[in-house]
């Protein structure tokens, strides 16, 4: 029986990793192994363990994102489902993918910002051009890994040399770069550390019309309930919230009309005044519906009205 030998799932990623000179070959296993998203030369994984280069190319393939509206509840998987959006929104994805996106992960320490791993080095390039791109108000940063040293935690957990990662025309070059990667991630833990920003501080400071109240209802459950139900709890939110004062606007989000920063479940209300916003934020602070807390912010009406109102 001859040596077991595959094929590249997909064929694209073959040329990406310098397959164009023998691109209708087999590729042997005993030379090659697959990474996750390209065949990197064994010869050039001597004295390294190989996890640790699988590990190093995901890493290359992650971009960091900072300045998020992180203040309005918004999940990880959030992020990834707008991510992927925008990213076929701007025909950044590759042909047929509708999932770039695998994976994103939020850092309680590193305020306002996240990592993303995408499926492809390419795409990963590709996603820097949403750089500047405005969510509910805010510009966000996409930024390359090089472009990160000065953001402490992230910067280290992105940091590869950008010289390093510049040319991916060959095997060589990128096994050459999952090493650099891993080697740089080595000091990862001993340089993260708290940020001492206080988000819930800083939203308390702010002033609006506009209170979100949220993470007091269970998403899927919300699926199963009917009209009367979202009316139901519509009207209980609104009879406790105009105890401070004469509201303008209640709603309550519901699933077939929610997206980013309005979750299923959340409720928007406006208010007459910013004091009467303020006090019922500070007065429902704390206070629990069906045994769960739940969670109250101001909202810059610019934003609510742009993004989160239901017109």
């Amino acid at each position: 029986m001859g040596r077991s030998r595959t094929r590249s799932p997909h064929p694209w990623l073959r040329q990406l990793a310098g397959e164009t000179q023998h691109k209708n070959q087999e590729v042997d296993e005993t030379q090659f192994f697959w990474d996750g998203f390209q065949w990197v030369s064994r010869s050039h994984t001597v004295g390294s363990n190989i996890n640790e280069v699988i590990e190093a190319n995901r890493r290359v393939r992650r971009v960091g994102i900072s300045n998020l509206p992180l203040e309005f509840g918004i999940s990880e998987k959030d992020i990834e489902e707008m991510l992927n959006q925008k990213m076929i929104e701007y025909e950044l994805c590759k042909a047929g993918n509708t999932k770039p996106v695998q994976m994103v992960h939020i850092d309680e320490d590193l305020p306002n910002s996240c990592v993303v791993d995408f499926a492809s080095q390419e795409e990963a390039q590709r996603a820097l051009k949403l750089d500047g791109l405005k969510v509910l108000g805010r510009p966000l940063k996409v930024a390359k890994p090089e472009e990160l040293a000065g953001m402490g935690a992230l910067g280290s957990m992105i940091g590869v040399n950008a010289a390093t990662v510049s040319a991916l025309d060959s095997i060589d070059t990128s096994a050459k770069a999952a090493a650099a990667a891993a080697a740089a991630m080595q000091t990862f833990h001993s340089s993260a550390g708290p940020s001492g920003f206080n988000l819930e501080q800083a939203m308390s400071r702010a002033r609006s019309r506009v209170l979100k109240v949220f993470g007091f209802l269970n998403p899927r459950d919300l699926r199963k309930n009917d009209e009367s139900e979202f009316m139901s709890i519509e009207k209980e939110m609104h009879d406790e919230f105009r105890k401070y004062g004469h509201i303008l606007y209640c709603r309550m989000t519901k699933p077939s009309k929610a997206h980013f920063g309005a979750e299923p479940g959340s409720v928007f209300i406006q208010y007459s005044t910013e004091d009467m916003a303020e006090t019922a934020r500070l007065r429902m602070r704390g206070k629990k519906f069906d045994d769960k807390e739940i969670r109250v912010m101001p909202v810059p009406e610019d934003v609510f009205d742009k993004d989160l109102r239901e017109h």
